[in-house]
């Protein structure tokens, strides 16, 4: 398994990574060394908008989510790696081409989302 975009993966510590279902939102055939990462959070009415996922839309969605944009983040992918030998981080199923560029529209429409991590996703044209 790699860190390509749609890639998710769970924390087993969820120190550093909270609970939540992440996944890879870059490309990383452009930056293979660090990606833009993102996460679901459950829905609770007052998140962000930009981006609802309900249940089933992943096999890990299992109640209506959202993607908390104010959480993504530019990482290193031998760190990510460095976790996941470590046992730390464990693969799910990969996000659908349709969920994944869902994703992305959402990160362009977002407020939330950091002014860093929307340059690195304009610089690969993602948004």
């Amino acid at each position: 398994m790699s860190f390509h975009a749609g890639a998710t993966f769970i924390h087993a510590e969820a120190t550093e990574l909270k609970p939540h279902l992440w996944f890879v939102l870059s490309d990383s055939n452009i930056n293979p060394s660090r990606v833009v990462i993102a996460n679901f959070t459950t829905w609770d009415g007052r998140g962000d908008s930009a981006c609802i996922v309900e249940a089933g839309e992943h096999p890990f969605v299992t109640h209506k989510t959202y993607v908390r944009y104010r959480d993504a983040r530019i990482v290193s992918v031998a760190k990510l790696e460095e976790l996941r030998q470590q046992g730390l981080l464990h693969f799910r199923e990969n996000l659908s081409e349709g969920l994944l560029e869902r994703v992305r529209k959402g990160a362009d429409e977002s407020q939330f989302l950091k002014n860093a991590i929307r340059e690195y996703l304009t610089a690969q044209g993602l948004i």
